[in-house]
């Protein structure tokens, strides 16, 4: 039999406090994992959304791993050799699921992240799942990881005329309550349910001065600090080493850390290996960010 394989995204992100700030010291992973690999099944499930989810370690190369998982209703199956299509689960006690996998990066707060599919857990879901879980002293929330240079600019700049961000309305409650745009978000859900949001601050001509550009920067530095958008554009102004002015749209999605990495999902004798797989895919995709993933802006 061949060899399956897909291009999978490993993507890189923070656990930050409630607030969105760094933690102060690196969490103890390996102590996490060897606790809730010591747990039933009932005491490592969470609904989430309405939702049954499962935190489960999966041990590989002396490495505890986390894998999330959640259940999936209505899942049909295609036989084949004789065309039948099977719509429902043949064992209730063996429901169907969807999984993400997890590597926590060693002596950090970050970690790669892969879909197991696009049905899989989201990094959301891991967030709930941690504080529903309550193995942490505090409630943690996620965020993707930019790459040094992008960070080093939003940190940098004196100031910003444009923010443009698109989030689903039923991810407002991740917004930090401290942002300027969580009340107008809360607004909107609370009228019109769980709608795409698209919201975009300017300044104007009459209106651009370095109050508004100063307001206008600190919701860039928010959202580059939370996962919470799809979309999320930040146009702005900052000073190079010689102090020569400087302007750049940066679009905050592009500069994510994230590398496209080939994961196997079936080795030549049929075995599924796409956890092992993504895992291996997680550590090279690692390695090659080192400098980013390891180094602190300026």
């Amino acid at each position: 039999m061949a060899v399956k394989s897909r291009n999978a995204l490993v993507a890189f992100f923070e656990v930050q406090d409630e607030e969105g700030k760094a933690l102060e010291a690196p969490i103890n992973w390996p102590g996490m994992m060897s606790l809730v690999a010591r747990q039933t099944m009932d005491e490592r499930r969470h609904r989430i959304n309405g939702i049954a989810h499962w935190g489960q370690v999966y041990a590989y190369k002396e490495t505890d791993h986390l894998i999330l998982a959640r259940h999936r209703d209505e899942v049909s199956s295609l036989d084949s050799a004789t065309g039948e299509i099977v719509d429902t689960e043949s064992d209730v006690t063996r429901p169907w699921v969807e999984v993400s996998i997890v590597h926590f990066l060693p002596e950090t707060n970050r970690f790669g992240f892969v879909l197991g599919s696009n049905a899989a857990p989201r990094v959301s879901s891991l967030a709930h799942w941690i504080n529903e879980h309550d193995i942490l002293d505090d409630r943690i929330t996620i965020a993707p990881v930019l790459d040094r240079d992008i960070m080093r600019k939003i940190r940098r700049a004196e100031g910003a005329n444009l923010v443009k961000v698109t989030f689903e309305g039923d991810r407002v409650s991740e917004l930090h309550q401290s942002d300027g745009l969580y009340e107008v978000a809360q607004g909107i859900k609370a009228k019109y349910g769980d709608v795409v949001i698209e919201l975009q601050l300017r300044t104007t001509r009459e209106h651009g001065g370095p109050r508004e550009k100063s307001n206008i920067l600190n919701e860039a530095q928010h959202l580059a600090g939370t996962g919470v958008f799809d979309k999320a554009v930040a146009g702005l102004t900052w000073r190079d080493d010689e102090g020569q002015l400087q302007k750049e749209q940066v679009d905050f999605v592009k500069h994510r850390l994230a590398k496209s990495m080939k994961i196997r999902v079936v080795n030549a004798g049929g075995k599924s290996i796409k956890v092992t797989s993504a895992i291996e895919a997680i550590y090279r995709a690692a390695d090659q960010l080192k400098p980013d993933l390891y180094g602190t802006p300026e």
